[in-house]
Parts: C-alpha cells; sequence; structure tokens
C-alpha cells in the first residue's frame, strides 16, 4: 500500500515486479499532479490515474494473497474508548472545535482575502488542529485512567 500506512503484507520470495513497477508509477502520478495540475485543470484528471493504480495495485495483493506469494500481516485488534455514561463535555466540545477550525481552514482558503493574511490564518488553525488532537487524546488518556471511560478492542 502506498502512502504512511503500515505494511499489509509479506512477500516471502521477494516483492513481485508489477507491484515494484506499481509503487514508480504512482509516484511519478502523484508527483506530475503536484507539479502541473495547478496549470491546466486537465492535468487534475492525474487523480483519477492515482486512483485507478491503487485499485489495481490492491487487486494484485489479492491475486498475490490467494495464490500464495503473498501472506498476509496480521496485526494486534486496535483499542478504542468507550464511554458507558456518556461522552464527557470536553470531549464533545474538543470535537466541535476540530469541525469549526477544519471550516475556518477551508474559508481561509476559499476567502478573496490577501495571501500574507490567509497564510498566517492557515498555519494558526493547521497549529490549532493540532493541539486540539493532542489535547483530545491526553484527556481521553486521562479518562480512562481515572475510570469514567473503557477501553474495548476492535479487530482491524
Amino acid at each position: 500500500m502506498h502512502g504512511s500506512r503500515r505494511p499489509t503484507h509479506k512477500y516471502p520470495n521477494g516483492k513481485p515486479r508489477a507491484l515494484v513497477f506499481i509503487g514508480i508509477a504512482y509516484g511519478v502520478v502523484c508527483l506530475l499532479w503536484v507539479f502541473f495540475a495547478g496549470r491546466h485543470w486537465w492535468l487534475a484528471l492525474l487523480i483519477i490515474a492515482a486512483a485507478g493504480i491503487a485499485l489495481f495495485d490492491s487487486r494484485l495483493h489479492e491475486k498475490y494473497e490467494q495464490t500464495g506469494a503473498a501472506v498476509r500481516i496480521v496485526y494486534p485488534p486496535r483499542r478504542d474508548v468507550s464511554f458507558p455514561e456518556g461522552r464527557p463535555l470536553p470531549l464533545r466540545l474538543l470535537r466541535i472545535g476540530f469541525f469549526v477550525l477544519a471550516g475556518v481552514l477551508i474559508a481561509l482558503g476559499l476567502a478573496p482575502i490577501p495571501w500574507s493574511i490567509a497564510r498566517i490564518g492557515m498555519i494558526t488553525t493547521v497549529l490549532s488542529l493540532v493541539a486540539v488532537g493532542l489535547l483530545h487524546f491526553f484527556l481521553e488518556t486521562m479518562y480512562v485512567s481515572r475510570g469514567n471511560g473503557v477501553e474495548i478492542e476492535r479487530l482491524n
């Protein structure tokens, strides 16, 4: 799989050439899109090419898995947090704040304001989104350690 996701398959006899070429093609299409999509609208169609390559990649993984050339990697279950008495107010406010900040970020990108002001606002909004996410993580961990929340296991 592409991107920062963890690997899903192992290849005992080495990674097949087709998957190596697909990875290279995916990277080339993404780079072309980054460099050229702003110049011509029709180059934005490279997104469709990237989606097609990703779909073909997943089909090849399935094929190699069925033939025994690939072994699926099984990861431990994910841990989610459940709140039997309802989600605490601070966590609900943080979730609402996240969506408000995301809306502000989109508005700054679409609003007809000078780039210098929009850039400062976008940087501030992104840093605020990171802060909201970290605060949500630490508050959720604190609620679990106090006994207000319960960790539940979920399969990937």
